[in-house]
């Protein structure tokens, strides 16, 4: 699920989203022959939150990784809709194989 877009910012929109409507997430990635999708670093190192504080995603992870019940994560800035330019924080995680036990 993502925005449509921003609302009566079309500058926004362009730095945003590609000519075909895909959001740019930051993420640097490949797709394998076997057709997933292997992130491979970031464009984009600083999530900008609401309360104008920056974040910075690889600072999230390191503190996330320390939990035994996680094998990976990857920390991203989405667009806040409400907020306009703000972002907000979303976790992806891998759980450990004993989590599902």
């Amino acid at each position: 699920m993502l925005m449509d877009g921003y609302y009566k910012r079309p500058e926004m929109n362009e730095a945003a989203f590609t000519a075909d409507g895909h959001y740019k997430t930051g993420d640097a990635g490949e797709l394998t022959e076997d057709g997933y999708l292997r992130l491979n670093g970031r464009i984009k190192d600083i999530i900008i939150l609401a309360s104008a504080r920056n974040v910075f995603p690889a600072d999230v992870e390191s503190v996330i990784m320390r939990h035994e019940a996680i094998t990976d994560v990857g920390v991203v800035g989405v667009p806040n809709v409400e907020m306009g330019i703000e972002e907000e924080v979303k976790v992806f995680y891998v759980p450990a194989a004993s989590s599902f036990v």
